[in-house]
């Protein structure tokens, strides 16, 4: 799956007033994983403890993967606490 089609679907969820869930912020952060996107993966991850969404083990597990594939080992500590 291409990273900006599922933002465009999330983006077509959120008009139909349907938020985006655990799971959603889980898919999406592994599609910024495997490109690399780390940045984006840490936009996504503030938007989603500002909407309330506390970070499953599983998310915080791809974050830690996240910025160690972007060659980040260090930031990844952030993520264990």
């Amino acid at each position: 799956v291409n990273y900006d089609r599922a933002v465009q679907v999330v983006e077509l969820m959120r008009s139909a007033g349907t938020k985006p869930d655990a799971v959603t912020y889980l898919q999406l952060i592994g599609l910024c994983k495997r490109s690399k996107r780390l940045d984006r993966a840490e936009a996504l991850f503030k938007e989603m403890r500002a909407s309330g969404i506390a970070p499953t083990q599983k998310i915080l597990n791809e974050m830690i993967d996240c910025a160690y594939r972007a060659k980040l080992a260090d930031h990844a500590l952030e993520y264990y606490n």
